[in-house]
């Protein structure tokens, strides 16, 4: 998907760890600039479920597999 202000989020594939995100993706800023997406499936105190994001750098699927930063990430907040 490749139109402006949009993004998709598939499940992570490569997931081997809490710390890495369950979705992964991309999406197109106003700008043109494509950017990462990532994705953790979460529960609130109270039960409700939610999926907290991060917005990254994109970096081309191979790079990902390898980069440090994408095996460790922790949730930002």
């Amino acid at each position: 998907m490749d139109k402006i202000n949009s993004g998709v989020l598939f499940p992570n594939s490569y997931k081997k760890s809490d710390k890495q995100p369950d979705f992964t993706g991309n999406i197109i800023l106003p700008d043109g600039t494509k950017m990462r997406l990532a994705g953790w499936a979460n529960k609130s105190p109270k039960g409700q479920e939610y999926i907290s994001v991060k917005i990254s750098e994109f970096q081309q699927e191979q790079d990902r597999q390898n980069d440090k930063e994408f095996q460790d990430d922790k949730i930002p907040f």
